[in-house]
């Protein structure tokens, strides 16, 4: 089965090795005739700065430099990965993101992988670190990898989201459900693992109770529960994953997926992450950006 037939990689170019390309390398591995770019993106403010040089003689030099750095980091790769097809771009821009956007769509890749590290909570807000973008804007799936193996037998914990209404907004919830819970599905095959639902849902704040005295918050309680189990339970069946995989927890939804990554001691997770642009791509709240930090695990992101 062939999930992924074109694949960028974005070049990690501080830390070696690359543990991006290795984990694309891997799926490449389990499939036929994939392809895998790998891009580097440099850039070097102080050339952009000086007023010593006419914008030919900078363009020259910043040439210069993607040059040396295209041979060198070619050296790098023949070492560490002798024999294996990889078509390296540099490319110079002061802003990663786009030009892997960029990439991305100009080549129809349909998947994106790169390297993730804890990010500055103070300096995200207003630094924002170039996987938040891509998990904002990039319109084919994103794979966020962290440093450890996907084991044969190993788990994917597909987040799952249920909504209180029969509304518009449910049945587009419905659909990137299903679109996950295939996702999870294909790379079951694909990798030779187990498939986990995980599902959050909302408790009742205390001050309700003491501004509505009337107001029953442990029947409420039990019946969110109950309506989450049951849509949960038959979404499970619907796509014959085990009634004990099925994991319904009270909270919030970074903080329930992060204790199911660990009680599972999950390889990868899948979710869905809408596409946001202009004013709404500034707002922090995505459960995929906050779930990033929180888990020790590889994270694939769907539109």
């Amino acid at each position: 089965m062939n999930k992924y037939k074109n694949i960028l990689v974005v070049a990690d170019p501080v830390n070696t090795p690359q543990i991006a390309l290795s984990r694309a390398l891997y799926l490449a591995s389990q499939q036929d005739n994939v392809s895998i770019s790998l891009l580097l993106v440099i850039y070097d403010l102080s050339y952009e700065l000086t007023s010593l040089f006419s914008s030919d003689e900078r363009q020259s030099m910043q040439d210069a430099i993607v040059f040396e750095e295209k041979k060198s980091f070619t050296k790098q790769l023949e070492r560490d990965y002798p024999g294996v097809n990889i078509k390296l771009k540099l490319i110079w821009h002061k802003r990663p993101f786009e030009s892997i956007l960029e990439e991305a769509k100009l080549n129809n890749h349909d998947l994106i992988v790169k390297s993730t590290h804890a990010h500055n909570k103070l300096s995200a807000v207003v630094f924002t670190p170039t996987d938040w973008h891509l998990l904002r804007k990039s319109l084919c799936p994103v794979l966020l990898v962290k440093d450890h193996e996907w084991p044969i037998d190993g788990n994917i914990v597909a987040a799952i989201q249920v909504l209180e209404s029969t509304s518009l907004s449910a049945e587009n919830d419905d659909s990137i459900n299903e679109r996950i819970t295939q996702e999870a599905l294909q790379l079951k095959e694909l990798l030779n693992a187990n498939i986990h639902l995980a599902n959050a849902y909302p408790s009742t704040p205390e001050h309700i109770s003491i501004e509505i005295p009337n107001f029953d918050a442990v029947a409420y309680n039990q019946e969110i529960e109950e309506h989450h189990k049951t849509a949960m339970y038959k979404h499970a069946e619907k796509f014959n994953v085990a009634k004990e995989n099925v994991h319904i927890q009270s909270g919030a939804p970074e903080d329930v997926i992060a204790d199911i990554v660990q009680e599972v001691d999950a390889e990868l997770v899948i979710l869905g992450a809408p596409t946001r642009n202009g004013f709404s791509a500034f707002l922090i709240g995505n459960t995929a950006e906050m779930v990033i930090d929180s888990i020790n695990c590889d994270l694939l992101a769907l539109k």
